[in-house]
């Protein structure tokens, strides 16, 4: 039987303190869908071995950017690693070394804004070139192009890996568009 690591009360506490009881989870049958796949090795495999170093602890997931910056204090207080997630595009996750680790499921924070006067918009962590394109199209603005998996591709795990799909390089929307990235560290302060 494979038992992955569990994180002590007070932190799992700490933790729902911040997000509420529903948006925090130690499920088996939950924190086995984010360990399918680990940098060296698919989790299949590790699971086969009864090696449970990429299942989380817990996940968790934020809704703003103030409670992504409670987690990571959280976490950073009580010297426990936490492992970002969008939608495991690329086929990964991080792997957690057997330790108690966090997983930071940022699929609530998925806001799109456009500024028609600077035209520009403001997306959300987990917001999706679906989402942009829909709403950029409400105001008769087009985004230069899409990827083909449009709601499928995260824009920030696309920003995090220089855009990588067919239509960066001809139409340059997001290696050369981006106007500023706000990444929460892991004590908590932001980065701009």
């Amino acid at each position: 039987k494979v038992i992955p690591a569990r994180i002590p009360r007070e932190v799992y506490r700490a933790l729902e303190d911040i997000v509420g009881l529903d948006f925090i989870t130690e499920d088996r049958a939950v924190i086995e869908t984010y360990s399918k796949f680990s940098v060296d090795c698919p989790g299949f495999l590790k699971k086969h071995a009864r090696d449970p170093s990429n299942i989380p602890a817990c996940v968790v997931l934020p809704a703003t950017t103030e409670e992504v910056q409670a987690i990571c204090r959280a976490a950073s207080r009580y010297g426990i690693k936490l492992n970002p997630f969008t939608n495991g595009q690329f086929l990964l996750a991080a792997q957690t070394t057997g330790d108690p680790t966090i997983c930071v499921h940022v699929s609530r924070m998925n806001r799109v804004r456009i500024d028609e006067d600077t035209m520009s918009a403001r997306l959300g962590a987990y917001a999706d070139y679906g989402q942009l394109q829909a709403e950029a199209m409400k105001k008769g603005l087009w985004n230069g192009g899409t990827p083909l998996a449009t709601t499928l591709c995260k824009l920030s795990s696309q920003s995090a890996f220089v855009g990588i799909w067919q239509t960066d390089h001809k139409y340059g929307t997001l290696s050369r568009n981006i106007i500023s990235i706000h990444v929460v560290m892991p004590d908590g302060e932001i980065l701009e």
